[in-house]
Formats: C-alpha cells, sequence, structure tokens
C-alpha cells in the first residue's frame, strides 16, 4: 500500500519550516512520496525546499523514496481544490494521502491510518474528530480539524477529485467526504485529537484566508446546504484546471533515494 503524500503550498514558508520536518521522517512499511503543489509562491518556495532537503537528507525516513515539486509558473489566487487534484494527477501510487501545509503529521500517522485502512478496501480516512463539541462559523459541520484524508487513488478518481468549483473556504473538504459518502464508502475518522496522530500548528488564519472572506454563519451555512443537498457523486470539473493550463504547470523530481 504504497502512497503519495500530496501538499499544497502559496507563500506559507512560515508554515512548511514547522512542518517540513514531519513529512520526511515519517515510518512505516510502506514506501512513499511527497508531492509539494507550488500554486505560484512568491516567497522563494522552491529555493527554500530544495535548502531543506540539503540540509536534513541525512534525516530522511527509509521508506521515503522521492520529493516532487509541481510548479504553477503564472500567478493564480489559490484554490485549494485545484492544488489537490494537480497533485493527485503527478502522483504515482494506489494511495493518495492528503495534508495541508500547516499540519504536523506524527511519526507514527501513516502507518496507524494505512493498517486501519488496509482492513477494508471500501473505505477513506478523515480527519475530522468524532468526539468534539467545537463549532466552526466557517463550515456547516461541527466537526473540526479537517484538511487530511486518505483515499485509494481508484475511489478519488471514480468520483471525480475535489470539486474545483470552490464554494467557500474549506468546503472542498466538506464536499469530497460527502460525496465518496455517495460511492459508497466508509468513511474512518479519530475518536479525539489524541487519536488523529496529528495536529494544525498554531498560527494567524489571515496568513491563510483572505481578508475578504464573509464570515456570516448564514451565509456560509446556505453554501454549504448546496454541497450536502448534493446527490451525485461524479465531479464533472475533475483537472479541467490542469487540462486548460497544462503549458504553465512545471513538475520536477529534485529528490531521489540512493
Amino acid at each position: 500500500m504504497n502512497f503519495s503524500l500530496i501538499i499544497t503550498v502559496k507563500d506559507r514558508k512560515e508554515h512548511f519550516l514547522k512542518t517540513f520536518s514531519s513529512l520526511i521522517t515519517q515510518e512505516q512499511q510502506y514506501k512513499y512520496e511527497i508531492v509539494f503543489v507550488d500554486y505560484a509562491s512568491q516567497d522563494g518556495f522552491g529555493e527554500l525546499l530544495q535548502k531543506q532537503i540539503e540540509l536534513y537528507q541525512d534525516l530522511f525516513s527509509d521508506s521515503l523514496t522521492c520529493i516532487k515539486r509541481v510548479h504553477l509558473k503564472k500567478d493564480f489566487k489559490f484554490n485549494s481544490a485545484i492544488a489537490k487534484n494537480i497533485g493527485a494527477h503527478f502522483s504515482n501510487n494506489d494511495v493518495l494521502s492528503f495534508s495541508d501545509v500547516d499540519v504536523f503529521i506524527g511519526m507514527s500517522y501513516h502507518r496507524y491510518w494505512l493498517d486501519t485502512l488496509k482492513l477494508s478496501d471500501n473505505s477513506f480516512v478523515s480527519s475530522r474528530i468524532q468526539e468534539t463539541k467545537e463549532y466552526s462559523s466557517k463550515r456547516l459541520s461541527p466537526k473540526i480539524n479537517y484538511g487530511n484524508i486518505i483515499v485509494h487513488r481508484k475511489h478519488f478518481f471514480d468520483i471525480g477529485g475535489f470539486n474545483e468549483e470552490n464554494i467557500t473556504w474549506g468546503a472542498e473538504d466538506d464536499d469530497v467526504i460527502h460525496r465518496l459518502k455517495l460511492n459508497k464508502l466508509r468513511e474512518i475518522n479519530p475518536i479525539s485529537k489524541y487519536h488523529a496522530h496529528q495536529t494544525s500548528i498554531l498560527h494567524d488564519d489571515s496568513l491563510r484566508i483572505d481578508p475578504t472572506y464573509k464570515t456570516n454563519v448564514e451565509y456560509t451555512k446556505k453554501k454549504m446546504k448546496i454541497i450536502y443537498d448534493n446527490k451525485i457523486a461524479k465531479n464533472n470539473n475533475f483537472l479541467l484546471f490542469y487540462q486548460n493550463n497544462k503549458s504553465i504547470i512545471e513538475m520536477k523530481k529534485i529528490y531521489n533515494a540512493k
């Protein structure tokens, strides 16, 4: 059950520097690659990534086979769904693991959740916490700690990946989880934050959320209701952005295990 760990980034070097060590020290029996989707970062991410690889290569997990950088060479407003879909396109393994750049994943994260996933081919893993009573005005569901999803590549492609018509901040996670369930897949998620084997690092949300983003609860619920009223699993705009912009998307393998 080899997997591709997909990380999307745009001008988030502060977060990347805090979480990079967790990405390259995953320890388990499965081989994995890391696919960084650099969404036209303006903060020198490519050079920074290369420097981190040179600095910490001796610490890399024996399970890590390669690191890829997928670079959008023209600046676009960041769209998480598009970025994740592009990462999936350039992945080479049967399981896709999506994690946000501001998430620190424990060394046992993939060992634990892949072993759990291995028990059922008709399941996927999400990081929605079951026991939480915390509420976010930005989501319809009260469950928190989204962002991370582990799914069989076949199931992900069967439903057409993330919806590239991103309705609102965070909606790509709600949408893909809902459509995976419409496709008769079972969601596996942690019982508590201690069971998750990962945590989001603390930071100012102004680093990632457009200041014009509407935070009105009723507005957001109305937008999210569109997702949960949907009865069709297949998303028809999958990789549409990639198909229309191939000429400005470059993939380079910047690390290969010896």
